[in-house]
């Protein structure tokens, strides 16, 4: 693994600096309880963040497939369609679920506020 390449990744970078602001809010959270709810407010960004990151990698992948319809084989064609379905079905559910996981953790700390 080429760690240069990794850590040269923005999205990479805003991932782990907000995990470190996010532990270090739940490690604060023993001096004040004001700490929790902004833990739990960052969990719901960075979560909104990975459906971003979700939404435009199933777009990406949903465009690098092509269907050929003038392509004689036809059971080729039925396997790229069956395999764009896929790729929709996956890129579109994990986004829902990192939106679901979103919405749940800013109205638990708007709440504990």
């Amino acid at each position: 693994m080429d760690f240069k390449k990794f850590f040269k990744n923005k999205n990479v970078i805003i991932i782990i600096i907000s995990l470190i602001v996010i532990f270090g809010c739940i490690a604060l959270s023993r001096v004040s309880q004001i700490f929790i709810p902004i833990a739990i407010l960052l969990s719901g960004v960075l979560c909104l963040f990975f459906a971003y990151l979700s939404y435009v990698a199933y777009k990406k992948d949903a465009s690098d497939v092509n269907i050929n319809d003038n392509e004689e084989n036809e059971k080729q064609q039925k396997k790229q369609k069956r395999t764009l379905m896929q790729i929709k079905s996956y890129g579109i559910g994990q986004t829902i679920v990192f939106i679901i996981f979103a919405i749940t953790f800013i109205i638990m700390g708007i709440n504990m506020f």
